[in-house]
């Protein structure tokens, strides 16, 4: 005869039935969990330790990834500064001058070996921007002086940096304009914001 004790047993071994069966999915999701948390610490640590300018190399870098890096990195014991400013007006096909010196951390102007390479490189400024290579015609956006050295006077000379594009062509009517040492982690690149490039003027030398 099946009693009111027997059925209270099976209810105790079914409720034990259902306690095993929530640990044993409780723990898949904590492995699954740990998991998936070992994997975002490698690739984190794989992105903070990873060298930007190796990445900039063959110009297939993004303007965030050298902004998570020069952010990331506290290490920067040189910093790259404009001792000029920018033409007022950059006209689409005219050559314009950049130069550039290297700081330290008290800003006192310093001496880099010239076997130490600059480059110049442009950026669309888009959410997240990307590095422009060519225009909308298929040819070179930025050419002419693109690399340089400092020279013995402690300068960085881009003596004819010439945009073959104009900003309106592209998200929020602007560029970035980038002024790096490549293959270098201790020197802090220089990101110029808001350059806007024109057309220029029919007859205009």
């Amino acid at each position: 005869m099946y009693s009111i004790t027997d059925e209270f047993v099976n209810m105790l071994v079914l409720q034990q039935q259902i306690v095993n069966q929530i640990v044993v999915a409780n723990k898949q999701i904590s492995d699954s969990l740990d998991n998936i948390i070992e994997q975002i610490k490698l690739i984190n640590h794989s992105n903070s330790s990873q060298s930007q300018p190796n990445l900039l190399a063959d110009e297939h870098a993004q303007i965030d990834q050298i902004f998570q890096w020069a952010s990331a990195n506290n290490n920067f014991v040189h910093f790259i500064q404009l001792a000029d400013a920018l033409p007022s007006v950059i006209y689409k096909e005219k050559g314009f001058e950049l130069r550039v010196f290297v700081a330290d951390k008290n800003d006192i102007q310093i001496q880099i070996p010239n076997t130490q390479k600059f480059k110049v490189l442009l950026f669309s400024s888009e959410n997240p921007p990307k590095l422009l290579k060519l225009n909308i015609s298929g040819k070179k956006i930025i050419r002419g002086t693109t690399e340089s050295v400092m020279y013995s006077d402690g300068f960085v000379y881009f003596s004819n940096v010439v945009i073959n594009e104009v900003t309106s062509h592209y998200t929020n009517d602007a560029f970035y304009l980038v002024i790096m040492a490549l293959n270098s982690t201790s020197i802090k690149p220089l990101v110029i914001g808001n350059v806007s490039v024109k057309a220029r003027k029919t007859g205009q030398i």
